[in-house]
């Protein structure tokens, strides 16, 4: 089966058992997505609901009222959730819209209406509303979006609140102009779900994103690249921690050297282990320098993990702490609590391992 046997029935709508086999097939973006199966399965079941509408919006009828569905992906950095939110929309041949670190609606409308510029679509003006048509906008990291002050819930949030209420979606920029949200399905993804307020929470259809397996990050790195030997993908999937993005970004290393120094696979992996600083146990510079941190103090704020590792706030967020939150064998070597990060049991057997000392004295 195509998938143009089913968008292209002249006069006629795909049938519910034409949907559900699309859905199910390999032709379906989402199986494209390695892992996490259980969230590509709910995507497919909100997409079935969104196929039923012509237009493709993510609106549920089920209940004999249309009410539009929002989704939140929860978990780590680095786990795709950019790329499960992609295949989603392309899954319903709908606009994906990028947004983060948005701090004003008006960035918002811009990047809407941008996006549907460039794929000759716009925004339509009907009495002093504009209707936005079906689209998917994808807010990344969205506990971020707190307005211009950081340390407030309200300004951008709050606005958000109306724009993604399910009955009565509306985003308004106060003189300017409101926009009509209903079309949207707004994808928010986030590390810190219960930070964000629970009114927020309550709009949104949550689906976890779970760690990977290392076969599962193995067949991910040689997805992206077919060439690299499956033992070699394996010690990317390894050096990564089996975070997908930085097993590839070791995958990408790993080719690099290859071409230029005219070696083999093993050796190259093993001058990019070289270069980064990557000990016999498979852990880089970086995530010791945590370990040794962590090591000295019960409890410790991301700020003073900066501050101490002299790495800045969103480098430690996107890229260090979740390849040591993930659990590799278990149990990930850290841990986030109310009172800040802290070392597991785990995470203190790897640094006496290296003859790193753990006092863990009281913050």
């Amino acid at each position: 089966m195509h998938v143009e046997k089913i968008f292209h029935q002249e006069g006629n709508a795909p049938s519910d058992d034409e949907i559900r086999e699309y859905l199910q097939s390999s032709i379906c973006p989402l199986h494209n997505f390695i892992g996490n199966e259980n969230a590509k399965d709910k995507l497919c079941s909100i997409g079935f609901t969104a196929w039923k509408n012509s237009n493709h919006a993510v609106m549920n009828y089920s209940n004999g009222k249309p009410k539009k569905t929002n989704i939140a992906f929860i978990g780590n950095a680095g786990l795709g959730k950019t790329t499960l939110a992609k295949l989603f929309s392309k899954t319903l041949l709908l606009p994906f819209i990028e947004l983060s670190k948005i701090v004003d609606v008006q960035e918002i409308f811009d990047a809407i209406q941008l996006k549907l510029k460039e794929q000759g679509l716009s925004l339509n003006l009907i009495g002093d509303k504009f209707m936005c048509p079906p689209v998917v906008v994808f807010m990344d990291e969205v506990h971020r979006y707190k307005g211009k002050s950081r340390k407030s819930p309200s300004g951008i949030m709050n606005d958000l609140l109306k724009a993604t209420e399910p009955n009565d979606s509306i985003l308004t920029k106060q003189g300017k102009w409101t926009l009509d949200c209903t079309n949207i399905c707004w994808i928010a993804a986030t590390t810190d779900w219960f930070q964000l307020p629970k009114p927020f929470r309550s709009r949104f259809e949550t689906i976890e994103i779970v760690p990977y397996t290392s076969e599962e990050v193995t067949d991910i790195v040689l997805l992206e690249f077919p060439k690299l030997p499956k033992e070699i993908a394996r010690v990317a999937a390894e050096y990564g921690h089996n975070v997908p993005r930085l097993a590839l970004a070791f995958a990408n290393s790993f080719s690099l050297e290859k071409e230029y120094r005219n070696v083999s696979w093993k050796e190259a992996a093993a001058m990019v282990a070289e270069q980064k600083g990557i000990d016999e146990f498979g852990m880089d510079r970086s995530s010791r320098e945590i370990l040794k941190i962590l090591g000295k103090s019960e409890y410790t704020s991301i700020a003073k993990l900066a501050n101490y590792s002299g790495r800045n706030e969103i480098e430690l967020e996107e890229m260090i702490l979740p390849a040591m939150v993930n659990p590799v064998n278990g149990e990930g070597l850290i841990r986030h609590t109310n009172h800040g990060w802290s070392l597991t049991t785990t995470g203190i057997k790897e640094a006496e391992k290296r003859n790193i000392v753990v006092t863990r004295e009281p913050a």
